[in-house]
């Protein structure tokens, strides 16, 4: 192939392709920076990449790229050194034949022209930095990994983000209905520290939001938990406030859908009034262990001990929530617990 043969031999050949030199104009007397290659220019100026049968034309990073985009090892080539000032002297850009040969449609094309520039603009403009991160990338493909990580996760808080907000106005709906204000019930989120389950808990600012829903002196304490499988996890610090606070801490299961919305969360959610009593052997038993230093062992139940890579969380069945209260028999309880 062609390009294989200017990428891989001619321009090894010929350095004069990638280097300018300085030669002084007769005509102003000014040093000007010149390619002193005749093929060069030919390149860049005639018709050679075919586009159809028997029709060629000048290099474009869209025909070029169209030549490439099922040859995963040439656009490997093109990210070097060498290969990007080549096609840069051809005014074709590398970074846009790798767009146009990689995105199948004009959305793809638009989405990493925005990604590219948010990049580029986090950096301040800053390439070295830019190419440093190319080059980690390369070098360590666990970076990759970390990200997608990193990107899973940030998803994970906005999506119960979401979940917390529309639950948080259903709650102040209710309880700002004149019955509900002359009753004196109020709501407010509580911010109780660092130690959360990210997967399945309502974080803002680092911190784990519980709903605090008080009338007078007397308060219940609510926590969100979103999910998408059989279970959600508690950790140790949140099981033990559920413990402490028995009676007064209730837990609340969304089961998450595609189409999330605030009359699918109120009708989905489900309220275990007894997670404190639920929890009591639970806590106690790990406590005793992590006091007496002894390994801490996985316990199956409706509420259970996972253990997973030296952390430890109670696993809540969705047996527990099956049987917990709906959204109006938890406001019934309310009335009756404040």
């Amino acid at each position: 192939m062609f390009i294989r043969f200017l990428l891989d031999l001619a321009i090894d050949f010929d350095n004069s392709v990638l280097e300018p030199v300085k030669l002084t104009c007769n005509e102003c007397k000014q040093s000007h920076s010149i390619y002193t290659s005749t093929w060069l220019f030919v390149l860049k100026t005639q018709k050679w990449v075919p586009v159809a049968k028997g029709k060629q034309e000048t290099p474009s990073a869209k025909n070029l790229a169209a030549l490439l985009q099922n040859q995963p090892e040439m656009l490997d080539i093109l990210v070097g050194e060498k290969p990007s000032k080549f096609f840069n002297n051809l005014n074709v850009s590398i970074s846009d034949i790798i767009k146009f040969a990689i995105a199948k449609d004009e959305e793809a094309k638009l989405a990493l022209d925005n990604a590219t520039g948010r990049i580029y603009k986090s950096f301040g403009g800053n390439t070295t930095r830019l190419t440093q991160l190319a080059e980690l990338i390369e070098d360590e493909p666990n970076i990759m990994a970390e990200l997608e990580k990193k990107i899973n996760d940030l998803e994970r808080v906005r999506r119960n983000q979401r979940v917390g907000a529309t639950m948080e106005k259903a709650f102040k709906e209710l309880f700002e209905t004149d019955e509900m204000k002359q009753s004196g019930f109020k709501i407010e989120r509580t911010g109780v520290g660092s130690d959360f389950a990210l997967e399945h808990d309502l974080v803002d600012n680092g911190r784990e939001q519980l709903f605090g829903i008080s009338k007078g002196t007397k308060k219940v304490l609510v926590e969100l938990k979103t999910c998408t499988e059989n279970c959600v996890r508690m950790t140790t610090t949140q099981g033990q406030t559920a413990v402490m606070n028995k009676g007064n801490y209730v837990l609340c299961v969304v089961p998450l859908s595609d189409n999330m919305s605030e009359s699918s969360v109120r009708d989905n959610s489900r309220f275990v009034l007894d997670i404190g009593d639920k929890l009591v052997d639970k806590v106690a038993k790990v406590d005793e262990l992590q006091q007496k230093s002894m390994e801490v062992s996985s316990i199956e139940g409706e509420v259970g001990i996972e253990v997973n890579e030296g952390t430890v969380r109670f696993r809540v069945s969705k047996q527990a929530w099956d049987a917990g209260k709906s959204f109006g028999e938890f406001l019934e309880h309310l009335k009756q617990r404040l």
